[in-house]
């Protein structure tokens, strides 16, 4: 049987989704990472433009970072940001990593605090972000368990307000999300001094996908951006 040119053409190039419009999962108040009033942000960006490369759109789905996943789970959503590259779940499709965050412990410097391991603060009121104990490792997690003046929260402005109003001794949390959410108080109080703790490496995260022919098209999108220099220009203007 004999194939017309085009048709032939067709045969020989690599299978990619049809485009498509896709529901993604995004964790609220991981700004400038998300920023949902304008649907912005450095890691919303790079998902956006990289699978744009491969012909998709994204119609971002705001919920509590801790019901990223469930939604993914539950087919309710085409995809989800920022899980942990750690582990694999039946049925969703991984990408590459993509982002990376890093998580540090931060107090009021006239405090004094001297904070070396996670063990030294298990007798202070600590404020960190949804499920940072699942997130932050074994070790973190204990010391959780055992602080009976720890707890998390799933809107991180408010760990920049607890800290500057003394309401909690030590947050918990990315250092670019603090900044970003220090800088839009624009108060007097929340331009004082600080402590950093390193006591976390950073951590990089995947998309899930539903659709394993989806995560190929944005992996080869994510490739392209770096390539470009696209992918590092964007993590500039977000997080300098």
């Amino acid at each position: 049987m004999r194939y017309p040119l085009v048709t032939m053409l067709l045969l020989l190039l690599p299978f990619t989704s049809a485009a498509e419009s896709l529901h993604v999962a995004v964790g609220s108040s991981l700004a400038p990472y998300v920023i949902e009033e304008n649907n912005t942000g450095a890691e919303l960006d790079i998902v956006r433009e990289a699978l744009a490369l491969q012909g998709h759109d994204i119609m971002p789905e705001y919920v509590p970072y801790g019901r990223v996943n469930g939604l993914l789970l539950q087919a309710r959503v085409d995809a989800a940001l920022t899980l942990p590259s750690e582990g694999e779940e039946e049925g969703i499709f991984f990408s590459d990593e993509y982002i990376t965050y890093h998580n540090v412990v931060l107090a009021l410097a006239f405090e004094g605090f001297a904070i070396h391991t996670l063990d030294d603060m298990v007798n202070y009121r600590v404020l960190a972000f949804q499920n940072a104990a699942r997130l932050l490792g074994p070790e973190f997690g204990h010391m959780a368990s055992n602080n009976i003046h720890y707890s998390e929260t799933t809107r991180q402005h408010s760990q920049v307000d607890m800290l500057f109003s003394e309401r909690i001794e030590l947050v918990v949390m990315d250092r670019y999300i603090f900044n970003y959410y220090r800088a839009q108080a624009g108060r007097e109080s929340t331009e004082r001094p600080v402590s950093v703790f390193e006591l976390f490496p950073p951590v990089s995260y995947r998309i899930g996908f539903r659709n394993p022919a989806l995560r190929d098209d944005f992996n080869a999108g994510l490739q392209q951006l770096r390539q470009s220099g696209r992918y590092q220009a964007i993590l500039d203007q977000y997080l300098q």
